[in-house]
């Protein structure tokens, strides 16, 4: 038997429950959105912003799943915007 869980979201299932301050899916204090507010992305907007941490969350709960020695992603996701550089 082979187990096999997914996460995510669509833009176009609608993703305001996601990125509410309010009474939404996830909690945004006032320090996360000031770091966001001061976080350049190449112009996005907060909404955008949000939806980029919560996919970052979504490979956080990725990687604790997997071993290092099966980690194959060399590529950049939430280190670039924390100022983690370490590499696998």
């Amino acid at each position: 038997m082979t187990h096999y869980v997914a996460l995510g979201f669509s833009l176009s299932n609608g993703v305001d429950n996601l990125e509410r301050e309010k009474d939404g899916v996830f909690v945004w204090s006032e320090r996360t959105l000031n770091t966001l507010k001061a976080t350049h992305m190449g112009g996005a907007t907060m909404k955008t912003k949000k939806l980029v941490l919560i996919a970052y969350l979504f490979e956080i709960y990725y990687d604790l799943l997997i071993t290092r020695k099966n980690n194959v992603s060399h590529s950049f996701g939430l280190e670039r915007s924390i100022g983690a550089f370490d590499t696998i």
